[in-house]
């Protein structure tokens, strides 16, 4: 017999809250739906109210063929509006949130949360984004290089088709040149795949290949093409409905930027002030990294200049003639932190009301690879590089270890690959404590240019299951970020980070050209499904070795099924909580398969490291 706890559902979507976006003072409707068969006797939504717990009662709005649908009023009186529900039956309370159902008071972690507030973009959820290493991507002007020497290496031209080099061969200056006109011209490409916004990796001038030592901020490399050149990329992509944000690194600048240069020519000049000297004119630098002087934000100069005056580096670019759409903040969450300095969450939330007062649907989003839900409390962040929650547990299922803890475990150790449960658990202890309007503001992500691609491991890589592994990391909610030449399967070593940036290919017959039909499905099935894009998400099984996603409102459904089993697996999937019609029939999104639900039921035989994926009509 079916456990009434599992068709309690409630979500901040537009199927179960009048206004996902409310105004400050606004009341609102809130819904939560129970199966037809329950032992509910009293239906109460408890929320805070100026720091103190309040119950209210909710009363059975309508019933349908398979629910009955509670309601009542909230009025949203504080900018983060937090409830959860509590359901009496005759011998026990029980206290419904997004972590699920207990029968004691749970913490106010994973309640619902309403944001009061309107610069949460909505855009962002919407499409799909491409990441793209500029010097490594499309090359359209011949430009020479201009020789230099660096840190101890000359900077060198490379041919388009070498391997990147080592760092101890040519320390970052191995330079493809790669511009952003190359990316201009691709933008019929990017469109053919799917994509609706890119994110390009540094573009100002800075000495190095990745560009995360800048030089001078109001400065496009000369190498990319210049200023004009971001111009006219940002033009074309808003003509094509497309989006752009950049990448800065604004917790350290390069050892050959002005204010450093002036720093050390003058201990009395202001920005001597933007770094952190001692009395002996040592400075401090990220990871120790001579190269990388940190800044200090004790310096109020800095903070106007960072972002506080109308033409900030921050804000400049957000205006004409750049206009674009957004920034990602690298090493998000070590800027403005040194020791007894902990300056972060107010740096950030100084930025956020500077930067949304320009234009409020802008993007930001930082680099965090772990728990970051302190910079996603509303004030902050939009969203994160989304390691934590999507390419490392996804990557664990595959039997990869884990990024952080490879490095410190013993030579040879072969740890087991993830658990179903244990990833699902993974996934959902994040997604679940993010305020509900930030869910859908993540940045989902497989590959990325500071981590090996997962299809150049071969040992790992198993191309047919590589398809079910970017249909997760397409359902889960946000964005899903494309690193260029995923999309192809880009060659690419596994020796050191050079190995994840080679330059992209554009001879089409070495593309493999079933893969890239895989992602250019998947960015359109998410450009024209609103489930895809703003429904609820849900864990419906989880096992040792097989996991079951669903992403789904009142009237369609996603289901995607992964197995990481040597072994064929036969799976019994309920999907009454979902609102499926007993009987009711279906096809995969991918092969020729076609299924009749048992009831309710879902029997699906997947085989050895097999996936499928499905969408459903839905009966709210």
């Amino acid at each position: 017999m079916r456990d009434w706890k599992e068709m309690v559902f409630s979500d901040v979507s537009r199927d179960y809250v009048s206004n996902v976006r409310p105004k400050l003072g606004e009341m609102v409707f809130v819904q939560l739906r129970l199966g037809k068969q329950h032992p509910v006797q009293r239906v109460l939504l408890w929320t805070i109210i100026n720091g103190d717990g309040h119950w209210q009662e909710m009363k059975k709005a309508h019933t349908t063929r398979f629910f009955e649908y509670y309601q009542t009023e909230l009025r949203v009186n504080e900018p983060y509006k937090q409830y959860r529900f509590v359901l009496v039956t005759s011998d026990r309370v029980w206290y419904y949130t997004r972590q699920g159902i207990v029968d004691y008071p749970p913490t106010e972690d994973h309640d619902f949360v309403l944001l009061a507030q309107d610069d949460i973009p909505d855009w962002v959820c919407r499409g799909t984004f491409y990441h793209i290493f500029p010097d490594r991507f499309a090359r359209e002007e011949q430009r020479p290089l201009k020789p230099y020497t660096y840190h101890g290496f000359t900077a060198r031209e490379m041919p388009w088709e070498a391997k990147p080099l080592p760092y101890r061969e040519a320390g970052c200056l191995d330079f493809y040149m790669g511009d952003l006109e190359g990316i201009r011209q691709k933008i019929p490409y990017l469109k053919s795949l799917g994509v609706t916004a890119l994110y390009l990796n540094p573009i100002f001038e800075a000495p190095t290949t990745h560009r995360y030592d800048c030089v001078d901020y109001t400065r496009v490399d000369e190498k990319l093409g210049g200023n004009t050149a971001l111009i006219r990329l940002s033009e074309a992509l808003h003509e094509e409905g497309m989006r752009l944000i950049l990448d800065i690194s604004i917790n350290h600048t390069g050892k050959n930027h002005h204010w450093f240069q002036r720093a050390l020519a003058d201990p009395s000049s202001e920005e001597r002030g933007f770094y952190y000297f001692d009395e002996q004119g040592n400075y401090l630098s990220w990871y120790n990294i001579p190269t990388l002087p940190q800044l200090n934000y004790h310096s109020e100069k800095l903070r106007e200049k960072i972002y506080r005056a109308t033409d900030s580096i921050l804000q400049m670019y957000l205006k004409a003639p750049y206009f674009i759409d957004g920034w990602r903040f690298d090493v998000g969450n070590q800027t403005a932190r040194r020791d007894a300095d902990q300056m972060g969450h107010e740096l950030f939330s100084e930025i956020r009301e500077a930067l949304k007062s320009v234009r409020k649907d802008i993007y930001l989003i930082g680099e965090h690879w772990e728990d970051n839900i302190t910079y996603h409390l509303g004030n902050e962040w939009d969203g994160a590089m989304n390691y934590f929650a999507s390419l490392r547990p996804l990557r664990f299922f595959a039997g990869e270890m884990d990024h952080f803890l490879k490095p410190k475990l013993p030579i040879g150790f072969q740890g087991k690959r993830g658990r179903a449960t244990s990833v699902a658990s993974q996934i959902m202890q994040h997604y679940t404590r993010l305020p509900n309007p930030l869910v859908h503001t993540q940045f989902n992500l497989l590959d990325s240019h500071d981590i090996i691609r997962f299809h150049n491991q071969g040992g790992l890589f198993r191309r047919d299951w590589y398809r079910g592994m970017i249909s997760a990391g397409f359902l889960l909610p946000g964005t899903f970020s494309i690193y260029y030449g995923d999309e192809i399967l880009l060659d690419g070593d596994t020796q050191a980070i050079e190995g994840c940036r080679y330059p992209m290919v554009w001879d089409e017959n070495r593309w493999d050209k079933e893969v890239f039909s895989w992602y250019q499905r998947l960015a359109h099935w998410k450009k024209e499904s609103i489930a895809l894009q703003e429904g609820s998400f849900k864990v419906l099984y989880a096992d040792e070795d097989v996991l079951v996603l669903a992403r789904f409102t009142m009237e369609e459904g996603w289901l995607l099924a992964l197995s990481n089993s040597d072994e064929s697996r036969e799976v019994l999937v309920d999907l009454a909580c979902l609102g499926v019609e007993e009987g009711q029939t279906f096809s995969s999104m991918w092969e020729e398969n076609s299924y009749t639900l048992e009831n309710t039921t879902w029997r699906l035989k997947l085989a050895p490291w097999g996936h499928e994926l499905v969408r459903l009509v839905l009966h709210p």
